[in-house]
């Protein structure tokens, strides 16, 4: 009987630290498309400029967190994120005046629509 109740509680240790992990995932991934979202709504002018490159900042910050999260939880592909946010970066490169922000735009909106694409189909794929 006492085995049988420790066997219980490991098994459900073990599936919820398997939960944990995704969740890990799922959060870290939301993070970064709440970021990649505000990327798209920033405006064509100094503040906007500013803004776009704090978030990449905090865009890198949370990839490396969702990484560390996607080595725990192996069973959870990020290959699309990973492409979706490399996209989302490089679609800001350069991004230095309100001028350049303006041009970019279109860039953006497609890369940040990519992204939150991608994280649909992890969210589906991995149960967030």
């Amino acid at each position: 009987m006492v085995c049988l109740a420790l066997l219980t509680l490991v098994g459900c240790r073990d599936r919820s630290t398997v939960q944990d992990k995704q969740d890990k995932v799922c959060s870290s991934v939301a993070d970064l498309d709440g970021s990649a979202t505000q990327i798209a709504a920033a405006q064509p002018d100094a503040g906007g400029v500013a803004r776009i490159k704090v978030l990449r900042l905090e865009m890198q910050a949370q990839y490396k967190r969702l990484q560390d999260a996607a080595k725990d939880a192996q069973a959870i592909r990020i290959d699309p994120i990973t492409q979706a946010y490399n996209k989302v970066l490089s679609s800001t490169n350069g991004i230095n005046d309100p001028t350049a922000l303006a041009q970019a735009q279109p860039r953006i909106n497609e890369a940040v629509g990519g992204f939150s694409d991608a994280r649909t189909q992890l969210n589906q794929s991995a149960g967030c």
